[in-house]
Protein backbone atom coordinates (compact mmCIF):
# COMPACT_ATOMS: atom_id res chain seq x y z
CA UNK A 1 0.00 0.00 0.00
CA UNK A 2 1.13 3.47 -0.83
CA UNK A 3 0.94 6.18 1.81
CA UNK A 4 -0.45 8.97 -0.34
CA UNK A 5 0.29 11.93 1.92
CA UNK A 6 3.78 10.77 2.86
CA UNK A 7 4.61 10.12 -0.80
CA UNK A 8 3.52 13.64 -1.77
CA UNK A 9 5.42 15.24 1.11
CA UNK A 10 8.63 13.33 0.39
CA UNK A 11 8.49 14.20 -3.31
CA UNK A 12 7.99 17.89 -2.51
CA UNK A 13 10.84 17.91 -0.02
CA UNK A 14 13.16 16.12 -2.48
CA UNK A 15 12.55 19.01 -4.85
CA UNK A 16 13.29 21.43 -1.99
CA UNK A 17 9.95 23.18 -2.34
CA UNK A 18 7.77 24.74 0.28
CA UNK A 19 4.00 24.46 0.30
CA UNK A 20 3.67 28.08 -0.85
CA UNK A 21 5.86 27.44 -3.90
CA UNK A 22 3.95 24.29 -4.78
CA UNK A 23 0.63 26.09 -4.38
CA UNK A 24 1.74 28.87 -6.70
CA UNK A 25 3.01 26.44 -9.33
CA UNK A 26 -0.07 24.18 -9.25
CA UNK A 27 -2.60 26.95 -8.61
CA UNK A 28 -4.03 24.88 -5.76
CA UNK A 29 -4.60 26.53 -2.40
CA UNK A 30 -2.07 25.84 0.33
CA UNK A 31 -4.86 24.49 2.52
CA UNK A 32 -5.65 21.86 -0.10
CA UNK A 33 -2.01 20.83 -0.43
CA UNK A 34 -1.74 20.46 3.35
CA UNK A 35 -4.91 18.34 3.27
CA UNK A 36 -3.51 16.12 0.50
CA UNK A 37 -0.21 15.63 2.31
CA UNK A 38 -2.06 14.89 5.55
CA UNK A 39 -4.52 12.39 4.00
CA UNK A 40 -7.35 14.69 5.08
CA UNK A 41 -9.38 14.31 1.91
CA UNK A 42 -12.59 15.37 3.62
CA UNK A 43 -11.16 18.92 3.70
CA UNK A 44 -11.14 19.02 -0.11
CA UNK A 45 -14.14 19.85 -2.29
CA UNK A 46 -16.21 16.69 -2.84
CA UNK A 47 -16.51 14.48 -5.88
CA UNK A 48 -14.09 14.47 -8.75
CA UNK A 49 -12.32 17.57 -7.42
CA UNK A 50 -10.46 15.39 -4.92
CA UNK A 51 -9.12 13.12 -7.64
CA UNK A 52 -8.29 16.10 -9.88
CA UNK A 53 -6.37 17.91 -7.12
CA UNK A 54 -4.44 14.75 -6.31
CA UNK A 55 -3.67 14.16 -9.99
CA UNK A 56 -2.50 17.75 -10.47
CA UNK A 57 -0.25 17.70 -7.43
CA UNK A 58 1.21 14.28 -8.24
CA UNK A 59 1.97 15.33 -11.82
CA UNK A 60 3.66 18.51 -10.61
CA UNK A 61 5.83 16.44 -8.24
CA UNK A 62 6.77 14.04 -11.08
CA UNK A 63 4.92 11.15 -9.46
CA UNK A 64 2.65 8.65 -11.21
CA UNK A 65 -0.77 10.32 -10.89
CA UNK A 66 -2.69 7.19 -11.94
CA UNK A 67 -1.08 5.13 -9.20
CA UNK A 68 -1.91 7.68 -6.49
CA UNK A 69 -5.46 8.27 -7.72
CA UNK A 70 -6.11 4.52 -7.91
CA UNK A 71 -4.86 4.15 -4.34
CA UNK A 72 -7.08 7.03 -3.21
CA UNK A 73 -10.14 5.52 -4.89
CA UNK A 74 -9.44 2.08 -3.43
CA UNK A 75 -9.05 3.40 0.11
CA UNK A 76 -11.41 6.34 0.37
CA UNK A 77 -14.10 5.98 -2.27
CA UNK A 78 -14.73 2.25 -2.05
CA UNK A 79 -17.29 2.57 0.77
CA UNK A 80 -19.18 5.27 -1.07
CA UNK A 81 -19.63 2.97 -4.08
CA UNK A 82 -21.23 0.28 -1.89
CA UNK A 83 -24.21 2.43 -0.97
CA UNK A 84 -27.49 1.08 -2.36
CA UNK A 85 -28.75 2.77 -5.45
CA UNK A 86 -32.44 3.51 -5.67
CA UNK A 87 -34.61 4.50 -8.54
CA UNK A 88 -37.77 6.58 -8.47
CA UNK A 89 -39.77 3.39 -9.03
CA UNK A 90 -38.46 1.71 -5.86
CA UNK A 91 -38.98 4.83 -3.76
CA UNK A 92 -42.66 5.30 -4.56
CA UNK A 93 -43.63 1.83 -5.73
CA UNK A 94 -45.22 3.26 -8.88
CA UNK A 95 -44.43 5.53 -11.74
CA UNK A 96 -45.80 9.01 -12.16
CA UNK A 97 -48.37 9.30 -14.85
CA UNK A 98 -47.96 11.90 -17.56
CA UNK A 99 -50.79 14.33 -18.16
Amino acid sequence: MIEIGATLTQARLRRRLGIAEAAKATRLREHYLHALEGNRFDELPPGSYRRAFLRTYATFLALDPDLLVDEYVARYERDRDKSPRTSPLTLTGRRRSRR
